[in-house]
């Protein structure tokens, strides 16, 4: 691809997920606006291969450096580019590349250090990784309100939120309703839940995403995380987010103000919308990435019984409790969901275990990693963080698959 001056210089981390590719997609339709100088993920070193000479990036990365490969070195040496390795090399090629855009999707906390690299220039950083939010939200705003960089929150539900209250003062907002697609089991018996499948829970009705955010969505897990980046982000108490069941998945944000107006983004189930926001801000894009039919359009809303949904009670809990408590959850929950997808434990099971290692931490934590803000101290969060993994990973090995009742709300609730 050949560059122009006036081309934005675009870096995607989490590369060849499913956001990382349709932000790459988005690239090529849009290929005089933009110069893709730099290519990062965790292990997928085939793919990235393809697409660093598809792309030909200045960098690239590979956090796992055992996953490099000559395959890799030879895609790389065939353009020019040039590799890092590590887990910081995320976090370098973005000071190396010097970017105008940083679309950020790798998932994890392995997100947080490009993170931060990104707000500390003056890139637009579109995050689409809910865990650093998740974790270190009021860190990154920081960061952000300190220097010349903007973050603007690619999640679709967070993306809409965003555009509903620019310029709007928080004073006269009373409640911010997010909306849940409720994934592919809103209207099934809880109680047939326990045999569920791998297949069955990543087959989402919406959206095409990948396994782990689609069973997130299936238990209604990423609804609680989505609750705590949404508090984080806006400076909105968890008390003034209601989540609500919306199967079309066209409103994505709905606010009420004190004198009982209401004000929603609608939009297409389509990722493509707020990744493009992201790139082009703060101009909107050119050209539509999909639209909306009006014609026949039905909207349907209902609240969630949260006894019914207990991977979501879990991060509403963690939330409120404040400190490393979403830290710990949004690990946990990486861990029992790897578990479920590999056959090592049941569905209803990743509820059970992410009450287990919550309670675990309430037991245990220290002054530091006490809420109800959260550490201003990444190593506290990384060693939350790996806490919480290895917690989650002893649960599994001592709980088989089964059926599992709904946990009792804990001492934080």
């Amino acid at each position: 691809m050949t560059r122009q001056a006036d081309q934005r210089r675009l870096v995607v981390l989490g590369s060849t997920g499913s956001i990382g590719r349709q932000t790459l997609d988005l690239a090529l339709a849009h290929a005089e606006r933009f110069s893709v100088v730099g290519l990062a993920v965790s292990r997928q070193a085939a793919a990235l291969a393809e697409q660093v000479v598809q792309f030909r990036p200045e960098w690239c990365a590979i956090a796992d450096a055992s996953a490099y490969s000559p395959r890799l070195a030879a895609a790389a040496d065939s353009v020019g580019a040039q590799v890092l390795t590590g887990q910081d090399a995320a976090e370098r090629l973005v000071d190396l590349t010097e970017p105008a855009v940083v679309l950020n999707a790798i998932s994890g906390l392995g997100g947080l250090g490009p993170a931060l690299r990104a707000l500390a220039g003056s890139a637009v950083l579109g995050m689409a990784s809910k865990e650093p939010l998740v974790a270190a939200g009021l860190m990154l705003r920081q960061v952000e309100r300190s220097g010349q960089a903007t973050l603007v929150p690619v999640d679709s539900e967070p993306a809409g939120l965003h555009q509903c209250l620019a310029d709007r003062s928080l004073c006269r907002l009373e409640t911010v309703y997010l909306t849940a697609s409720g994934g592919p089991f809103w209207q099934r018996d809880p109680r047939t839940l326990v045999n569920v499948t791998p297949g069955e829970a990543t087959r989402h009705p919406r959206w095409p995403m990948g396994p782990k955010i689609s069973v997130d969505s299936a238990t209604m897990f990423n609804k609680g995380l989505e609750a705590i980046e949404i508090s984080k982000l806006f400076g909105i108490g968890l008390d003034r987010i209601r989540i609500v069941v919306h199967p079309q998945s066209i409103v994505h944000a709905l606010v009420e103000f004190a004198d009982g107006s209401l004000l929603a983004q609608l939009g297409p189930t389509d990722m493509r919308v707020p990744i493009s926001r992201a790139m082009f801000w703060p101009d909107q894009a050119p050209t539509a990435a999909a639209r909306l039919d009006l014609a026949g359009l039905s909207l349907g809303f209902s609240y969630p019984d949260l006894t019914q949904w207990p991977c979501l009670r879990a991060a509403l809990a963690a939330g409120a409790s404040g400190g490393c408590a979403p830290a710990v959850i949004s690990a946990a929950d990486e861990v029992l969901v790897s578990g479920f997808i590999s056959g090592m434990i049941g569905f209803t099971d990743i509820g059970q275990g992410l009450w287990a290692v919550l309670e675990a931490y309430w037991q245990q934590e220290s002054p530091q990693q006490a809420g109800p803000g959260e550490p201003a101290d990444i190593a506290v969060l990384l060693d939350a963080d790996t806490w919480a993994r290895s917690s989650a990973a002893s649960w599994m090995d001592h709980n088989g698959s089964g059926a599992v009742s709904s946990p009792g709300p804990g001492k934080r609730m």
